[in-house]
């Protein structure tokens, strides 16, 4: 990606993998879901109808937290990265 700033082909490009079923939830994304009572749908509904608002590069990959609601329409953020694929690396 030349420009992770861009959030608008980003937001296009995490709905698109999500939608193709290229998602990999890691461990610390699956323990937050049990200790917050988060589950895949409140991620999807976040993924596609929130909006990106921040991004970071904390290792090699950029990272973007989307905020949105959760099916029963408490605010939640989910934090992922691309790297091929849609990695969810937590929920808030």
């Amino acid at each position: 990606m030349s420009d992770p700033t861009n959030y608008k082909w980003a937001h296009r490009r995490i709905k698109r993998l999500w939608s193709e079923d290229k998602t990999e939830i890691r461990s610390h994304a699956q323990l937050r879901m049990s200790q917050r009572e988060i589950d895949i749908f409140d991620i999807q509904n976040v993924v596609h109808y929130g909006r990106i608002v921040e991004h970071s590069k904390p290792m090699q990959l950029w990272r973007y937290g989307i905020l949105g609601k959760a099916i029963d329409g408490a605010r939640m953020k989910v934090v992922v990265e691309i790297n091929g694929s849609l990695v969810i690396v937590t929920v808030i």
